[in-house]
């Protein structure tokens, strides 16, 4: 990454205290500052405890302690189908689970003979039941995926990219693809 911009003596505010350092400007997104170095080892030495996210040392006469975020406890929530099917097209979830907790009160009781009923019914259509031993008849338009010999399978990972990295991507292959269709 290069930049030609830089703020000189900013002054910022976390977490009840103020810090002035020259602070190089890059597109960053989500982050609004990241301490370099240069930062960390203007206070060191520093206690990092990693467990915990925080970070403390001395500033000037006092002991600051910085607090990182703390992830939100794991819970689980039910989501629409609209909320599915956007997360399906934005590739933002890879699995999903369902979960049931069936209680007693709540699970349907079957009667002693509705078992029965079950069995006299899966005797009556067992041609319907069985395992399929081969393909189904012929039709008049029989689905086919033509393939070709010694084909390679098709390998495409659903990487997930931010939306600057995607927009870069994008900016590059229409690049290319503009300077392939103009070259000589």
């Amino acid at each position: 990454m290069s930049t030609t911009e830089l703020v000189r003596d900013l002054q910022w505010y976390i977490q009840g205290h103020s810090f002035t350092k020259d602070m190089i400007v890059l597109d960053q997104l989500p982050y609004d500052a990241i301490l370099g170095f240069d930062w960390l080892l203007q206070f060191s030495p520093m206690h990092c405890d990693w467990v915990a996210k925080t970070l403390q040392f001395q500033h000037g006469d006092q002991i600051v302690t910085l607090q990182g975020q703390k992830p939100p406890p794991v819970s689980l929530s039910s989501i629409s189908a609209k909320q599915m099917f956007k997360s399906i097209q934005d590739n933002d979830v890879w699995a999903y689970v369902l979960v049931d907790n069936p209680t007693t009160e709540s699970s349907p009781q079957l009667s002693p003979d509705t078992s029965e009923d079950i069995q006299d019914m899966l005797v009556q259509y067992a041609v319907i039941f069985q395992d399929p031993k081969q393909l189904p008849p012929h039709r008049a338009y029989d689905h086919a995926i033509p393939l070709y010999p010694d084909a390679v399978p098709v390998n495409a990972r659903p990487y997930h990219y931010s939306p600057q990295h995607t927009t870069e991507i994008e900016s590059q292959v229409k690049q290319f693809v503009g300077s392939w269709f103009n070259h000589p």
